[in-house]
């Protein structure tokens, strides 16, 4: 297994970043614990693509970046011979939950 991480900054508050990342993923994996201090972890809900024949694990964390932005960090387990088995690039497990944290920004900032 290797583990693939991206950050990204959303502009919210860490309790309400870490409120939109449960709404986000309520149907997935449930309620994650409500945030204490300065970081946050709660699970990734494991996820299937289509082409790959084993689940990804992992975690993403929350940390303030001041009053009104948090940085948000996924790290996610995968098997690079599933992704290579799959006919994907390398790279493929990292730009997608770049993606991922993009669209959640998306959602957490609207």
């Amino acid at each position: 297994m290797e583990t693939a991480e991206h950050s990204i900054v959303v502009q919210a508050p860490l309790a309400a970043a870490h409120q939109q990342w449960q709404t986000w993923v309520a149907q997935k994996v449930g309620p994650a614990q409500a945030p204490s201090g300065q970081t946050v972890t709660a699970p990734v809900p494991e996820e299937l693509p289509p082409e790959m024949g084993e689940p990804e694990q992992g975690r993403i964390f929350f940390a303030a970046v001041d009053d009104h932005s948090t940085r948000v960090t996924m790290q996610l387990r995968y098997s690079p011979a599933a992704v290579q088995a799959a006919g994907l690039v390398p790279d493929y497990v990292s730009r997608r939950i770049g993606l991922y944290l993009q669209r959640f920004r998306e959602f957490a900032e609207s």
